[in-house]
């Protein structure tokens, strides 16, 4: 099964771009404007992006290699405090659906516990971008 792996986002003024490939083929590179970002970014800037970034890649695509323009992603996901967040999150998911008789509570639930998840990943972005900021300053 081939994955859509995310190699670079760019803002530019008329919104936000993604370049992506699949696993399948290498060849398959391709920069497209992407309206659900565009629209995340333009309403909650740059932490409504992280939050729908994480999104992206909890549900529907991956990282690729690693770029100036990702490495926020890449250094958020490798966090121990995200891989906590992560495990949290997914073993409260997998506790409510042994107790839950109805898959539609279920699903609201599923639904937002991936949503504070996003949330927390995208304020960590947030604390990485002042820690840089400050290493900038001490230069």
């Amino acid at each position: 099964m081939s994955a859509t792996l995310i190699d670079r986002i760019e803002i530019r003024k008329d919104g936000v771009y993604l370049s992506t490939h699949s696993t399948d083929d290498v060849g398959s590179y391709k920069t497209w404007q992407s309206e659900e970002l565009s629209e995340a970014y333009k309403r909650d800037g740059q932490k409504g992006l992280d939050r729908e970034m994480f999104r992206i890649f909890y549900e529907y695509a991956e990282l690729g290699d690693f770029h100036k323009s990702t490495a926020r992603y890449h250094r958020i996901s490798d966090l121990p405090e995200a891989k906590a967040l992560h495990r949290e999150c997914f073993d409260q998911i997998d506790a409510f659906e042994k107790s839950c008789q109805s898959p539609s509570k279920f699903r609201a639930y599923d639904r937002e516990m991936r949503e504070k998840l996003y949330d927390k990943l995208a304020e960590k972005c947030g604390e990485y971008d002042r820690k840089q900021k400050n290493k900038d300053y001490e230069r």
